[in-house]
């Protein structure tokens, strides 16, 4: 069996030879001077990466690109782009764009909705005939021409972050249930005052080994005013920064939270491209850490909830935009 195998193989071989040789004759035939060109082939690696490690600043090159997108997008004045710029560097935002086919992922997405949110991915304008049309939702009213990031935080799109909100805690529940089939895990639910009556809600109560977790789930737009003041548009997670100190003073004076108490407080934020926020991605790595093909699905979930939420707002506000008209 291998005899033949071989045999089948040089007959093989000795074909492919023979037609480089009618090519390019005995002396340039390709097939004699591998060695050659292996080694020559090996210094154009060596060196075009040695090139690109000691590009600009010292950073790779894929930095330096970003790096220079991000001042052209700034100097053109469009900070929402270079917020969603720099938001969505960071590895895995884009899983919804390669996620397979089923209810949690791109089946969800209708054809407009995944242009809208592609678009955005691409940072193109998503109302680029809009001219002097303003939004009905503010006073004075902000032009989509001069904001067109604007539909991604318009309250008439409130029930739209809502859902996105939902989805997002729904999806981390769902994970960390399967993670520990024998925690005990709730949603929603109330946590005392310290006088027996309700204070703080929760999004997610979750206790494991005695310490209670305590995740409240928040899905921030990079791009708001809001943020864009804390330098969003500049610096890696500063939109997801700011959100975690907001929820760790929604939760001051919560007597479970307090030292002693036994209960961690999780704000788990999440910017709208899917890049977590640090103590995000910290409780995330803690509990996926020995389940890695869970802590896959989820993303791919909640990086696919977080698209369509996109996609849904523009799409909604492009056909308020045409009622108008």
């Amino acid at each position: 069996m291998i005899a033949a195998l071989q045999g089948a193989l040089r007959r093989l071989f000795m074909l492919v030879e023979a037609l480089f040789n009618r090519a390019f004759g005995d002396r340039l035939n390709p097939f004699y001077h591998l060695g050659s060109i292996t080694f020559f082939l090996f210094w154009i690696v060596g060196g075009s990466g040695l090139h690109a490690r000691a590009g600009p600043g010292q950073v790779p090159h894929h930095r330096s690109v970003e790096f220079a997108r991000r001042h052209e997008l700034l100097d053109q004045g469009r900070r929402g782009d270079a917020a969603h710029l720099v938001s969505a560097s960071q590895r895995g935002t884009a899983r919804w764009l390669c996620a397979k086919g089923g209810w949690d992922y791109r089946v969800q997405f209708d054809a407009g909705e995944y242009q809208a949110a592609l678009g955005i991915r691409l940072l193109m304008n998503p109302f680029p005939a809009a001219g002097n049309d303003s939004c009905r939702c503010m006073n004075p009213r902000i032009r989509y021409a001069e904001a067109p990031l604007h539909a991604l935080g318009c309250q008439c799109n409130q029930i739209y972050r809502n859902m996105r909100h939902d989805q997002v805690r729904d999806h981390l529940l769902e994970l960390v249930k399967r993670l520990d089939k024998d925690a005990d895990v709730y949603k929603e639910r109330w946590l005392e005052d310290g006088t027996g009556g309700q204070g703080k809600r929760c999004d997610i109560w979750y206790r494991k080994a005695g310490t209670v977790y305590v995740i409240d789930v928040s899905v921030v737009e990079p791009c708001s005013i809001a943020h864009l003041d804390k330098h969003s548009d500049r610096d890696e997670e500063a939109a997801a920064k700011v959100q975690e100190k907001v929820k760790q003073r929604h939760y001051e004076g919560c007597p479970i939270l307090e030292e002693g108490g036994g209960a961690v407080l999780i704000p788990f934020v999440v910017e709208s491209t899917g890049r977590m926020g640090p103590q995000a991605r910290d409780f995330f790595d803690l509990v996926t850490k020995e389940q890695k093909l869970q802590g896959s699905l989820f993303l791919d979930k909640m990086s696919a909830a977080l698209a369509r939420a996109t996609g849904r707002m523009i799409c909604a506000s492009r056909k308020s935009l045409a009622l108008c008209r």
